[in-house]
């Protein structure tokens, strides 16, 4: 019942402040002041434009600004000056104080209550929040127009101020305490400005840190609603293992006995202890379901799978042997010296490799063979391929009669071939 009470106040708590801030409305206006003046500046013109200053204190101003003309007549330049400025002043007031105005009604709409209130409030806290993050945002909104606004003034103030310095003459020291006297008065009411604009930025923060803190006690409201549930599945998967079993095993004595599955002897003990066996086991699988996982992950680092080596066949030497017409007995086209000589390597999958002779040479495993072992395929590849001439040679010279000049050229050309493909 109190809860109840307590959740109702703070219902009509917020229906108040959306009530109350619907109530007065923000609206941002400007003004605007002109003052021109002759070719001679002999003779002055203000004008102003402006839904701030009310008609009593533009009377007012235009009373002081006519004692101040009267006073300054023969300095008609600090004259505009101190009228400018007067006016100024009086904007810079008016200014400050409804900004001050906007601020309190932004203060009481959040209220700077409790941030820990936003999250009690089951039904309306996310209505709240937004109502906190809606007055941030329209104080930046202030905050950066009354920048503005204060730049502005700045602007025009030191302008101003440059202008009074450089007026022509000097003035008598009655002049210059009045002249004194309306620049301080001035700096008063611009102050008023900046104060207003320093706590408008103070409230920005304000409602930077409570917006946060509002966050940041929701996200922990809905953490802990997220842990009840996990809770209360935690409890659900207890009962699914307990009925599960429960299930199993009365579907198991559910056979029919022509199926000879169970023993006519096996009755309501079995039934029982079967029940209470599954449920054990289950429960404590369950349990120690994360160290099982662990422990077959281990298994498996103990046992890393052997990737296996594809090995790329070793071809065998040409054939040399008879068959061949009009040549002697054990020779072979393939082993005459022709151009083609000597380019027994064969790409394949990506290794090199040449045959005969029972060498076997693979490239990619010199290169990736110690510095020893690849000089020593080198040199027995070498040797090879000068026993491999020397045999065709003399083969050659029993087949033909071909010069010893033809016979230069081919060993040249067996061993140039050779050579490339040591480099290889």
């Amino acid at each position: 019942m109190n809860k109840a009470l307590e959740q109702l106040s703070r219902t009509d708590e917020y229906e108040a402040i959306k009530e109350k801030a619907k109530s007065k409305m923000l609206v941002l206006n400007a003004s605007s002041v002109v003052l021109s003046t002759s070719p001679f500046g002999d003779f002055s013109k203000m004008t102003i434009i402006s839904k701030i200053l009310p008609g009593s204190k533009l009377r007012r101003a235009g009373d002081e600004a006519q004692k101040l003309w009267r006073l300054f007549v023969h300095q008609p330049q600090t004259a505009r000056c101190l009228v400018f400025l007067l006016l100024l002043g009086l904007l810079c007031q008016e200014i400050a104080k409804q900004y001050n105005i906007a601020v309190d009604h932004l203060v009481s709409i959040d209220g700077g209550r409790d941030p820990t209130k936003y999250a009690n409030c089951s039904g309306t806290s996310v209505e709240m929040l937004g109502l906190v993050l809606w007055c941030l945002e329209s104080s930046c909104k202030l905050s950066n127009s009354l920048d503005e606004t204060a730049n502005a003034v700045q602007q025009a103030r030191q302008d101003l101020m440059v202008q009074i310095a450089e007026g022509p003459g000097r003035r008598s020291p009655a002049l210059e305490n009045i002249c004194q006297e309306q620049l301080a008065a001035f700096e008063t009411k611009y102050l008023e400005l900046m104060a207003a604009a320093v706590r408008l930025r103070s409230r920005v923060e304000v409602s930077k840190r409570q917006g946060e803190a509002a966050s940041a006690i929701l996200q922990l409201n809905n953490s802990h609603i997220s842990i009840n549930q996990s809770a209360t599945i935690e409890k659900l998967t207890y009962l699914t293992i307990i009925y599960l079993p429960l299930g199993l095993v009365t579907a198991i004595f559910a056979i029919p006995d022509t199926q000879e599955v169970l023993y006519s002897s096996m009755g309501r003990a079995w039934y029982i202890g079967a029940i209470l066996i599954f449920v054990a086991t289950t429960g404590t699988v369950a349990y120690f379901l994360k160290d099982i996982v662990n422990v077959f992950r281990s298994l498996k680092d103990a046992f890393p799978q052997q990737k296996s080596k594809v090995q790329q066949p070793a071809l065998g030497p040409p054939p040399t042997g008879g068959g061949g017409q009009g040549k002697g007995a054990g020779t072979n086209e393939a082993d005459t010296l022709r151009p083609t000589d000597g380019r027994d390597y064969i790409r394949h999958g990506g290794g090199v490799f040449s045959g005969g002779g029972g060498v076997v040479t693979n490239i990619e495993e010199v290169s990736k063979s110690p510095l020893q072992s690849r000089e020593r395929v080198l040199r027995r590849h070498a040797a090879w391929w000068e026993e491999r001439i020397a045999r065709i040679v003399q083969r050659r010279r029993r087949t033909t009669s071909s010069s010893f000049e033809d016979d230069r050229r081919s060993v040249e050309s067996m061993r140039a071939i050779a050579g490339g493909k040591e480099d290889v």
